[in-house]
């Protein structure tokens, strides 16, 4: 090879060479005489006489960047970028998560789970309106769901476009997205570590020394409990409530397989045990309470109003129709007894979805998206006189939360507990704050002005902070125990739930065995100091084979503590073509849980009586005690499943103890779940 065509290779394309000169200084620029390369079209002249060794013809070699080396700085031809449109970035996004799924170079599931996330992130941030497509082709492609669930959940007018957006906002250096794998996407990771709780930095004041529940005063005030109506204005009478297609059951387009032209369960007027809420099934329990609605001071509804439609099946119109025609028949049938409601995960749109108000923020966002949702409910809610105006304006500000003083002098302070639900995509960004929305912030300083003015509180929401351990996201649910066993059991009377669809209680205990200053450890957990009570409201739906069911409650006139709660019933079994389901008295929780009149009568229905509860149950050989919970559980319905076996006592008894844990709810309540399992 010439000199010259090696120099070019080296040098590059432009074909630039040092060449042999007379110049002792380098000074002469100029053609090389002999060359006949084309690319060595410009020369170099130099001549060292200094030399010691011979050149023989070729260069003379420099030192020190002399004699016309190039500049340290001189620029380059740079190549020309790739260039690729949004089309050709999703393919490759959607290549980029196959190879990952069957690649064997990942050890295991989470990494994989973790690596695709990360991907996926990187498309919504450049090319959101493909992250729909993305979603269905992954979910059809590896049976995450049937096609026809891919395809319309993820769609670009359905849940698809809100993905996108957690996708670009998660965080690839937090637990953002093992969060996401661990809780959303299959369990394919672990959950992380929970982050610690320092109540110092949490609380403006330290919990005051010797603070205990108040007393009583011997007189009872009488309040409704309420809650999941999901009320189904779409029921059809007489068509297939034992349905096999994807949407619900009791509808006109509804059919069984084995028999898709005759239903083998035809939808009773009054309510199916595989359907939504019928109109005359709501009717006929407000027609039953009618004579219990003279003597009540307030009510309270602890959420879920919209029928459990697939997300391809709602819209924001059938949204505030179905809420309002409910709420309207609330206020109707109960009159001038005040309701004090909460949200339910089915009250927005898309069911489950909220955003914390900093998440538009640099996107000139300039409220939440969710904003007419918050506006609707305060505006009804005050319409049907249950909240004044300065409550409601306050709803609006913190996600339709609110707090307010009773005529009989209690505070209520309702939750959107969306923000701690597992089902809200959205929980899935900054998770390493428990508190990302600042709904806990809002439940803090409102229980500690009511410290501070000597009142008592009750906490209404609607997804329990803990019950098995499939609701609540990780963290959130630490800080809020943390904030009940700050304020109980001087100021919080009781907390109130239901999503479950079930009657249920839950207890919470004092500080676990182990602490590291002010922040709770992970893994210890006692049961010696029972604190405060979860009561968990029956639903008035019977969808899943449950009874209908409601409550009130006889609760002390000064302490607010419950004294008794009394349960009924409307047998949906019964319900036969155009027969009427019979509403009926079911049972009282003290005369039911305390049949020998041990529990002194002036004393309430408190943490520590549960807790009683729970260890008669250990104690009970026959396990009757525990069936009689079970059965309870379902409003007596008849197909409510045994519960004969001693990991499903162990597991029931689990989950009444186990409500939460100060530093670790969510493996706690998990380990209630593997009793069974095991």
């Amino acid at each position: 090879m010439q000199l010259n065509a090696l120099i070019t290779v080296l040098l590059g394309a432009s074909g630039v060479a040092l060449a042999h000169g007379s110049d002792n200084h380098g000074k002469g620029w100029g053609k090389h005489a002999s060359s006949s390369s084309p690319s060595a079209s410009v020369t170099y002249s130099t001549n060292n006489s200094n030399a010691t060794l011979p050149l023989r013809g070729g260069p003379d070699l420099v030192y020190a960047g002399n004699y016309g080396v190039p500049p340290i700085d001189a620029s380059s031809p740079q190549p020309t970028p790739l260039q690729f449109n949004a089309s050709q970035i999703a393919l490759f996004a959607q290549q980029q998560i196959d190879g990952i799924i069957t690649s064997s170079a990942f050890e295991g599931n989470c990494s994989k789970c973790i690596a695709g996330v990360t991907v996926a992130k990187f498309l919504a941030l450049s090319h959101p309106e493909e992250i729909p497509a993305l979603l269905q082709n992954t979910c059809k492609k590896y049976g995450f769901a049937t096609d026809e669930k891919c395809e319309k959940q993820y769609a670009s007018d359905e849940l698809g476009p809100y993905i996108a957006q957690v996708l670009a906002r998660m965080d690839v250096t937090t637990d953002d997205m093992q969060l996401f794998c661990a809780q959303q996407l299959g369990g394919y990771c672990p959950l992380p570590a929970p982050i610690a709780i320092d109540e110092s930095q949490w609380f403006a004041k330290p919990k005051p020394s010797g603070a205990v529940e108040p007393q009583g005063s011997g007189k009872t005030i009488r309040v409704i409990h309420l809650s999941d109506s999901h009320y189904d204005p779409r029921y059809v009478v007489g068509s297939e409530g034992n349905c096999t297609d994807a949407g619900m059951c009791c509808r006109s387009d509804s059919f069984n397989a084995a028999s898709p032209s005759s239903p083998l369960a035809p939808a009773a007027r009054y309510g199916n045990f595989g359907c939504d809420t019928p109109g005359e099934l709501m009717l006929s329990m407000f027609d039953h309470m009618q004579p219990y609605l003279a003597n009540a001071s307030f009510s309270i509804f602890t959420g879920d109003i919209t029928s459990h439609d697939k997300a391809w099946q709602l819209s924001r119109a059938y949204q505030k129709y179905d809420e309002w025609m409910t709420l309207k028949t609330f206020k109707a049938q109960m009159g001038n007894v005040p309701m004090y409601p909460a949200l339910g995960n089915h009250d927005s749109f898309p069911s489950d979805q909220n955003t914390p108000f900093w998440w538009g923020e640099g996107q000139g966002m300039t409220e939440s998206e969710f904003q007419w949702e918050y506006d609707f409910y305060a505006d009804l809610w005050k319409e049907n006189e249950w909240i004044d105006e300065e409550t409601a304006a306050e709803a609006k500000k913190h996600y339709a939360a609110f707090s307010t003083v009773t005529k009989q002098g209690l505070k209520i302070i309702t939750l959107n507990t969306d923000f701690w639900y597992k089902n809200n995509y959205f929980n899935y960004v900054n998770t390493t704050n428990p508190d990302s929305s600042g709904m806990l912030r809002f439940l803090t300083d409102e229980l500690q002005a009511a410290e501070d003015a000597g009142q008592r509180v009750w906490i209404v929401g609607h997804v329990p902070s803990g019950y098995d351990g499939s609701s609540p996201v990780l963290n959130a649910p630490n800080l809020f125990y943390s904030i009940v066993q700050r304020f109980s059991p001087h100021v919080i009377a009781a907390t109130f739930f239901g999503h479950t669809h079930r009657d249920m209680f839950n207890v919470y205990y004092d500080a676990p065995a182990t602490k590291n200053g002010t922040e709770f450890v992970a893994g210890s957990w006692n049961t010696s100091d029972p604190l405060m009570t979860a009561w968990i409201g029956k639903s008035l739906v019977p969808l899943g084979g449950l009874n209908g069911g409601w409550r009130y409650y006889d609760v002390d006139a000064k302490s607010f503590s419950i004294m008794d709660a009394h349960n009924f019933y409307g047998n949906v079994s019964e319900a036969v073509n155009d027969d009427a389901v019979p509403w009926t008295f079911l049972y009282s929780s003290r005369e039911t849980y305390d049949p020998n009149g041990t529990w002194p009568t002036d004393a309430p229905l408190n943490a520590t009586f549960w807790d009683r509860v729970t260890r008669e149950m250990e104690a009970d050989g026959t396990g009757a005690l525990v069936e009689k919970y079970n059965f309870f559980e379902t409003a007596g319905s008849v197909r409510t499943p045994k519960c004969v076996t001693e990991a499903c006592r162990q597991q029931k008894i689990c989950y009444m103890r186990k409500w939460s844990e100060l530093s670790d709810v969510w493996r706690v309540l998990k380990a209630c779940s593997i009793i069974l399992k095991s």
